[in-house]
Order: structure tokens, then sequence, then C-alpha cells
């Protein structure tokens, strides 16, 4: 038996005697009000309370009464009974149900390790709010029912290799493959329990469909617009071990599933990372240890994914001649998709653009600069004729004034979708144009019979086209729009995002023939790479002036906010430690109640457990807190 390790809550005053009846002794994951008091302490089990790991039970604490998770209940002996006189005893058994178990723990912990956060704040994201009631109606997956070697054979073919054996890959696919029959393959090539990762809800609907195409229906799907009721019903399905596949957003990363493998599509987008505490990564290889494959089934390779080290596998057909790339700035972009309509076509125009308002920006008509927010964001205009709205505090402006010269009169600088919608149907005449974004998102349309098909949707809400047997189609034209503005933006995130999100749309095109028009200068590293297929030749510049100035992907960066004088005496205290000794580290000057450090990608780990260990002890020392955000989106 092990020893006994026990962790005493804080008291006032001098604990009670424990009654006699507790006979076993839980350690306990405790919510705490603040975060030098993190952990998990020690309390006595009263004599028929039905707990084990994964319980919620209600506590003392030091002068409060607070909640916690059991992570652990040990049988004591008559001599270890002696020497527990000094804990107290669980109050209350919160419900009945348990909410995580032993290898869900062992995943919280490593995430808590790895990331800096504390165990508490990732148990309570993984539990549901609500207890299930009544018997669960949700069906679950029951059993294989596809032919393996028939899925085995076309990932063979695919790729060229069989990545089904690798214990960690990275397949590429190219222009016009659609990625759900390439991950219903993958799940259907084995039996191995199997969890699929999702970056955006309206996505997992595609997979569904494909999965219900080869026989396929029965699963569990989690994400956050299901119901707090469903989601718990879930969770004890899980629990029980009745799911063998689970698909899902981030969310269901945080499921007490343990798969055999992992299928993440397009690793590397922001969905997948949570940039607060508490700060966790569901694309990493490191989170999933304990399954026996990882594999990434990107669109494009993501820079992080090249600097790794990482030897992505394309697609045999990387490059199809029948696709057509050209450059086209957002001026020109209308009277380019008006020139590839024929008379009597029926073509089918996907316009695939960042934002789904009317305007994005606008201008001030005398002295042209942009009209601004007291909080010193851009300004928008959601609707036609709407009132300008702040793209940051969402503050609306009844009579906008600029900044600069007073003036009052102001020209859209940046169409979103519902523009470029009113644009294309008054120059593109006798076609039909759709829109599709959060609010009103077109999983499937059917292809075009007179006419042509013109869809304005927002990234991510782009609809299949399917004839009228529901087989995939594609559009004849895949317009990209802001590729300058979002290509050469400072933030390394935004152009990791933005090459993501346009290589799945171009996974829409026909299968036959297609033209790929890019608000893009044809000279620029990721024109090149689009249209050659080949990512690692054209962005080997940009990776290597990265290297050298230790940017990311090759340095990881955070934000810590908090006082200017708080901050000011943090630079200098961690100036000394050796993390920011080696050449690859640096601290910035504070500025803006703001202060950047840098450390190499290798030791992003150190650096946040050294901001989680700062923070702690400011908490312990009554000291002004602080607060950090690793890899902020506008760095």
């Amino acid at each position: 038996m092990k020893p006994l390790k026990l962790r005493n809550p804080p008291a006032p005053g001098v604990a009670s005697s424990p009654p006699p009846s507790c006979n076993r002794v839980a350690s306990i994951c405790v919510k705490v009000p603040v975060p030098h008091l993190e952990g998990e302490y020690s309390y006595l089990v009263p004599e028929g309370f039905d707990i084990d790991i994964g319980s919620i039970v209600r506590i003392p604490f030091g002068s409060q009464v607070t909640t916690g998770f059991v992570t652990e209940v040990i049988k004591l002996t008559e001599q270890e009974r002696k020497s527990v006189q000094s804990l107290k005893v669980i109050e209350k058994v919160v419900n009945k149900e348990r909410w995580f178990d032993s290898t869900l723990l062992e995943r919280s912990r490593r995430m808590a390790s790895l990331y800096g956060g504390s165990l508490y704040s990732i148990l309570n994201l993984a539990t549901p709010r609500k207890t299930p009631n009544g018997k669960s109606q949700l069906k679950v997956f029951e059993g294989m029912i596809a032919e393996k070697d028939l899925h085995r054979r076309f990932i063979t073919d695919t790729f060229g290799a069989n990545p089904l054996k690798a214990r960690q890959a990275a397949l590429i696919l190219t222009p016009g493959m659609l990625w759900e029959r390439i991950i219903a393959s993958l799940m259907l090539s084995d039996s191995r329990s199997t969890l699929v990762l999702i970056p955006q809800e309206s996505l997992i609907e595609r997979l569904l469909a494909a999965l219900k195409e080869v026989g396929l229906s029965d699963l569990a799907v989690i994400h956050s617009a299901r119901s707090e009721s469903e989601r718990c019903q879930l969770h004890q399905l899980l629990l029980k071990g009745r799911v063998k596949v689970l698909i899902g957003t981030r969310s269901a990363a945080l499921a007490p599933f343990h798969p055999q493998r992992v299928i993440i599509l397009d690793a590397g987008d922001s969905n997948y990372r949570e940039r607060r505490h508490p700060y966790f990564r569901v694309d990493e290889p490191d989170m999933w240890r304990e399954s026996e494959q990882f594999l990434a089934v990107n669109h494009a390779p993501t820079m992080e994914m090249l600097a790794s080290g990482q030897n992505p596998t394309y697609s045999r057909k990387r490059f199809l001649a029948a696709r057509d790339f050209r450059s086209k700035s957002s001026d020109e972009m209308v009277k380019a998709i008006a020139s590839l309509i024929p008379a009597k076509g029926k073509f089918n125009v996907l316009v695939s653009i960042n934002d789904r308002s009317f305007v994005s920006s606008l201008i001030c008509a005398r002295c042209k600069n942009t009209l601004r927010c007291e909080c010193g964001f851009a300004m928008r205009m959601k609707q036609r004729d709407s009132q300008p709205e702040c793209t940051r505090c969402t503050t609306l402006v009844s009579s906008p004034r600029c900044k600069h010269c007073q003036g009052e009169n102001f020209l859209s600088f940046k169409g979103g979708a519902e523009k470029w919608a009113l644009t294309l149907g008054k120059s593109i005449s006798g076609s039909r144009v759709i829109l599709s974004n959060a609010d009103s998102f077109k999983k499937e349309l059917v292809h075009s019979q007179s006419g042509s098909l013109i869809v304005l949707a927002t990234h991510g809400c782009e609809p299949m086209i399917v004839d009228e047997s529901g087989r995939h189609k594609g559009y004849q034209v895949v317009s990209l729009i802001g590729g300058n503005g979002l290509f050469n933006s400072p933030s390394f995130s935004i152009q990791e995002e933005t090459r993501l999100r346009w290589a799945r749309a171009m996974g829409l095109l026909s299968p036959t023939n297609g033209v790929v028009l890019a608000d893009l200068d044809p000279g620029h590293p990721e024109f090149r790479a689009m249209r050659s297929g080949d990512y690692l030749k054209h962005l080997s510049g940009s990776l290597s002036e990265r290297r050298d100035l230790n940017l990311p992907p090759y340095s990881t960066i955070a934000e810590i906010q908090g006082e200017v004088s708080a901050l000011t005496r943090l630079r200098t205290n961690l100036a000394e430690d050796k993390l920011f000794k080696e050449k690859e580290s640096a601290i910035f000057p504070v500025q803006d109640s703001r202060l950047l450090v840098k450390v190499s990608r290798k030791r992003r780990f150190e650096l946040l457990q050294l901001l989680q260990g700062v923070i702690r002890m400011r908490s312990s020392k009554r000291l002004s807190p602080i607060s950090f955000m690793i890899d902020p989106g506008y760095l």
C-alpha cells in the first residue's frame, strides 16, 4: 500500500476531532477564491457517503464552505486513523453522479502541468452544469459496419503511403479534395476508438453526412451548442464506456473519453486553443500521449507545423492542371467573376470573405482617416443604413464625427459580405445571390439548373454544392477576398488562420475544373504556394527569416497585464531568471499597462509555469493581481 500523503486545508482555530465512523480519506481539488491556495486537500469521508473519483462534494475550507472534485479515495487502517485527527470532514455529496474518471483526471493534470493552469479550472470546464434528467435518448455508436480493406486502400492510394501505421502524421489535402471523405475513411479503416476534433460546429454536419453515406450514423457528438441536459447525458454514457466514436469541437477534448486514435481537422486553427486562463491547446500531440495515434488532416500546412520538423504527407495529386489560379485585387473581383460566367451558363460561384457585416471600415470623406471609436478601434456597419458600431466594444454611434477634422460624411472603405452581395447582384444579371454566415448558415445547395448561383459565405460557413441525388458537384469559381490585408498582417496567427481557411474553401472546387480568384499579389509567397501546392518550398524564405529573428513559430510571446508599477518590478525580477538569460529570450519595455516577454518555442511550457507561479506568489503576498495571455492575436 502506498504511503498516505495528507494536505490539511486552512482552518482558523483548532479542528474538532473527527467522528469514529470515518474510515476513508479523500483527496479533493478545491474551488478557492485566491490562486495561491489552489491545489488538492485531504478530507475525511463519513461512513455511508457514496463517493469516488469524479464526485462533487461540499467541504469546509477555512471559515467558508465550498465545493470540490474528488480525485482520490483511500481506505484507512486502524493505525492511520489515529494520524488524521486534524482533518476536516466532508459535509455533503452534491450529487450521486461521477463526472470524470482516472484517465480524464490524468489528462487534466497533464494539461495543468504543461500549460501552467490550475487543475480545478480544467476539471470545472470539463464538467456539465446540470444533472441529467430522465433516461438518455441519445444515439451512440454501436459497431463498424463498413469494409475496412476498401477504406485502407483508398487512404493508401490517396497519399501514396499508409499513415495508419504511423504514431503521428500530418496529411495535407489538395484543392478539390473533400476532407470529410478522408476522415471518414481514416475512421472506418479499423475498429479503434476514435476522437475527431473539428474547428467549427458548422463543419460537423458535413462529416456526419459523409459517415451516413457509408452506413454509420449512431455516434456521439459534443459541442457548445448542445443543451446542458444533452451534455450531461452524453457525459454519463462516455463514463460507462458506451461510446466508440466521439466527434466534436475543442470541448470534446475535455470529455471523459479515452480514444486510441485522435484525428484533428486543420491543426493550427485558433479555435483549438484557449489564450486566457486556463490556457491549453487540444491540437498539440503532447496532449494525447496516451493515445496510440495522432493524425492531423490539414488543407494546408501551417508554419508552426513546418518549423516543428514534421514532414507532412501530401496527397498524391498535389497539383491539378484543371485548377486555374489568378491574382485579382478586390476592385477587379466583380468584373473578373462576371467575365467567367457564360451568358447561359449554370455556374456556381463561391465568394469567401472574412467579415459578414455590410461595411467593415469607414473613412472620412474629407481627410480620409478611419472612423474610430473612443476605445481606439475601427467602426463598422453591420447592416445597410445601420448606425456605425465599434468592432471591439460594440458601442453604437448615432451621429459619428471624424476625430481629425470633425467631418460628418463617411465612405465605405472595406465592404463586408452584405455589401459584396448587393454589388454582385446588381452587376451580374440573371444570377441568384445567397448569403451564408453564422446567423443564416446553409449546409447544402442544389446545383443550379437555370442561371448562375453566387454564394457569399464567411469562413467556416461555406455550403456544399450537390446534385439532386446529393453527390458533390462543387464550385466552378472560388473567389477569396482580403488576402493582401490578411497575409500582410503583423499578426502571425491571422496569417496561419487565413491560409487554412482559404485552403478549406478551395476544397469545395468542382472535381473536374475550377478557377481560383485570389485577392493577393501574384509575387506573394502565399500565392505561389497556393498555386503550386508546395508550401514548404515557397514558405521556406519566410520561415528562414523568422528563425533568424526568433519570431513565431520559433518563439512564444506572452502579454502580461497589470499595474504599471507591478509590471516594472516584475520585469526586473524576470531579467534575473535563468529562462531569460538565453539569447532567444527577450523582455520588452512596459507600455500601456502591459509587458511582452518572448522565449524560444521549446521553452514555452516553462514560461507558462513560471507565470502561473508568479500569479500564485503575488496572491499569497496580497499584491496587486496580474494576468497573462499567450500568443495574443494582434502579434
